[in-house]
C-alpha cells in the first residue's frame, strides 16, 4: 500500500484545493472575534485583523487575555470555522474520489493494487490530509500569534503580591491534559495539546464527506450535506445550553455536539461538564473514526468492484 498512498497522499496535498482549504482555514481564525470585554458596553466587538488596525498598545496590554498564547487558542472559537470542517478538510480528497469512480479511472489502480490496497490507500490518504490541513493552518496561525501579539511574561512586570500570583496562576495552563500530566506551565505543551484535539476532530467530518463521496458520487453533495448536518446539530446544541444558562441549570451532555465549543475549549471542560475523564474525550473520535472507516471500506468495496 506504501506506493499507492504516497502516490495519493501527492495528488491531495499538491493540489489547489489543498491550499484553498488551508486558506480558507487560516482566514476563518483571523476572522474570528478576539476582543475581551470589560464591561463597557460601546466596546467594538473586534477580529483579529480588526484588533491590529484599531486597537493601540495601551489596549493590546490591559490584559493578559491578548497574550500569543490566549490569542492562539481563542482562535478556534469562530461559529464557521468548526461548521464547515467537513467542507474544507475534504476538499482535497472528496472530490478526487468521485472523479475516479465516475470516470472509472479506478480500474486501473485497483487492477495494479488490488481492490482493498485501493480502498486503504484513500481511506489513509484523506485522514492524513485532513490533520495536515488543520495542522499547517493553525502553525500559520500559532506563528502570526507569536509575532503579534505580546509574550505573557510581559504581563507580569509591574505587578506583585496576590495580583502577581493570581495572573502566574491563569498562565500556569494546567487545565490542559499534556500540561496536567507532565507538571508543566509550558505554552508549547498547550499547542500540541490544541493540535492533538484539532486534528482528531477534524479527521472525523473528513470522513463524514468521504462516505457521502462513496455513497452519492457527487462531490458537491458530498461536502455541502455533512455542513448542512453539523450545522444543525449545533443549533441543537446550543438551544439546550442557552436553556440551561437561563434556567441556571448545569450544562447539558448535548455541549459536546456545540462543534465551536468543543473544538475551542473541549480538552479542558470536557471533565466537569461531562462528568467523564478527560481520556474518553480522545476515545470519542478515535472509536467514531473506526466506525467510519469500516463502514467507507464496505461502500467502497461496492462501488469499485471490477
Amino acid at each position: 500500500m506504501g506506493a499507492a498512498l504516497c502516490f495519493d497522499l501527492k495528488k491531495n496535498i499538491l493540489s489547489a484545493p489543498f491550499l484553498l482549504g488551508t486558506g480558507a482555514l487560516f482566514l476563518l481564525m483571523l476572522m474570528t472575534s478576539c476582543t475581551v470585554f470589560n464591561g463597557n458596553a460601546d466596546q467594538p466587538n473586534y477580529n483579529y485583523i480588526q484588533f491590529l488596525i484599531y486597537a493601540d498598545r495601551d489596549e493590546m496590554m490591559s490584559t493578559y487575555l491578548y497574550s500569543d498564547i490566549h490569542m492562539f487558542i481563542r482562535g478556534f472559537g469562530g461559529e464557521w470555522t468548526a461548521v464547515f470542517l467537513p467542507m474544507l478538510t475534504g476538499l482535497a480528497c472528496v472530490p478526487m474520489i468521485c472523479d475516479e469512480v465516475n470516470s472509472n479511472n479506478f480500474r486501473l489502480c485497483v487492477t495494479r493494487s488490488g481492490r482493498r490496497r485501493y480502498i486503504l490507500s484513500k481511506l489513509t490518504a484523506s485522514l492524513i490530509t485532513a490533520v495536515l490541513m488543520i495542522v499547517t493552518a493553525a502553525l500559520i496561525f500559532g506563528l502570526f500569534c507569536l509575532i503579534t501579539f505580546p509574550s505573557p511574561r510581559e504581563y507580569l512586570s509591574g505587578l506583585e503580591g496576590k495580583q502577581l500570583e493570581a495572573v502566574r496562576n491563569s498562565l500556569s495552563f494546567s487545565e490542559y491534559p499534556l500540561n496536567a500530566l507532565f507538571g508543566s506551565r509550558s505554552r508549547a505543551l498547550v499547542v500540541l495539546s490544541r493540535l492533538i484535539t484539532l486534528s482528531l476532530y477534524s479527521a472525523v467530518p473528513c470522513m463524514l464527506a468521504m462516505i457521502m463521496g462513496a455513497l452519492t458520487l457527487n462531490k458537491f453533495v458530498s461536502l455541502s450535506v455533512p455542513v448542512m448536518l453539523y450545522f444543525a446539530v449545533r443549533q441543537l446544541a446550543v438551544s439546550a445550553v442557552q436553556s440551561a444558562y437561563e434556567e441556571m441549570r448545569d450544562l447539558p451532555k448535548l455541549w459536546f455536539f456545540e462543534v465551536r465549543e468543543r473544538f475551542m475549549y473541549g480538552e479542558t471542560q470536557f471533565e466537569e461538564i461531562m462528568h467523564l475523564t478527560t481520556a474518553w474525550f480522545y476515545v470519542y473520535p478515535i472509536a467514531v473514526l473506526l466506525l467510519l472507516g469500516v463502514l467507507f471500506y464496505r461502500l467502497m468495496k461496492r462501488r469499485v468492484n471490477v
